[in-house]
């Protein structure tokens, strides 16, 4: 398999996103909110309101026009630019949001598959499912961490590794075409079956998978998940971005 580049990847998928170029001297790069088209990411839909992505040493933020001023002097507030998404700045930030009838919504840290050496993962008993044979997956809805249930939305089920204990199954990684070689890994263990090492040997399954298929595997977590990022870690990802979006209040 010949060499595939994950951060470019990840860094050209940001720039469709959101419609900017990032320059190579370019370490804080503002962008005006635009429309979501074909060439997103499948969970982005409509508009975008404000975001933020920090990558490597670098800042995207994407805000509408509204809250762009602020924004500008928000960012430069801070000490250091991760400082941008921890307390107490990110309360001034949800305050300014919510004048606009906006809050902080999502918020993650992204990782993308690390070149270091991972200790082995005993893969017996998983098995690989793809396109729709995943539907003989959803009649169980306690996967909901993995899966979409669906294979025929525009962010679908694709790829799923499946633990089984007979025939049944009691653990799925699983992912979602997020862009074209862009895809996302979630994983469910059921209760009983966890801290078994199931789910890490679940996600790196997958991500060779994804890998051999010539795209770019990547894993989010919660902030305070450390199980989840201690499973990602064990099958192969490292940090590599932290991103945070407004969600319109209900």
């Amino acid at each position: 398999m010949s060499f595939i580049d994950f951060e470019k990847i990840f860094e050209e998928q940001i720039c469709a996103d959101f419609h900017v170029e990032l320059g190579s001297g370019d370490r804080i790069i503002f962008a005006p909110a635009v429309p979501f088209d074909g060439r997103a990411r499948t969970h982005f839909v409509g508009t975008p309101f404000f975001n933020m992505t920090y990558f490597g040493d670098r800042l995207l933020v994407v805000a509408d026009k509204s809250v762009m001023a602020f924004a500008k002097q928000y960012v430069y507030r801070a000490t250091e630019l991760f400082r941008v998404f921890d307390a107490p700045n990110v309360f001034a930030l949800n305050a300014e949001l919510e004048k606009y009838g906006y809050a902080v919504g999502s918020a993650v840290v992204g990782m993308l598959p690390s070149t270091r050496k991972t200790e082995g993962i005993s893969t017996d008993g998983i098995r690989m499912i793809f396109g729709h044979e995943l539907a003989a997956l959803y009649s169980d809805k306690t996967f909901t961490e993995a899966l979409c249930y669906s294979t025929t939305a525009r962010r679908r089920d694709t790829i799923a590794a499946v633990y089984y204990h007979g025939e049944v199954p009691t653990a799925v990684a699983a992912c979602t075409n997020d862009a074209e070689k862009l895809w996302q890994i979630g994983v469910d263990v059921k209760p009983e079956y966890r801290r078994r090492g199931i789910g890490s040997a679940l996600v790196r399954a997958l991500k060779d998978e994804i890998i051999n298929r010539g795209a770019c595997p990547y894993y989010c977590r919660a902030f305070s998940n450390f199980a989840s990022e201690k499973t990602a870690h064990a099958a192969g990802f490292s940090p590599y971005f932290v991103e945070l979006s407004a969600t319109a209040r209900l």
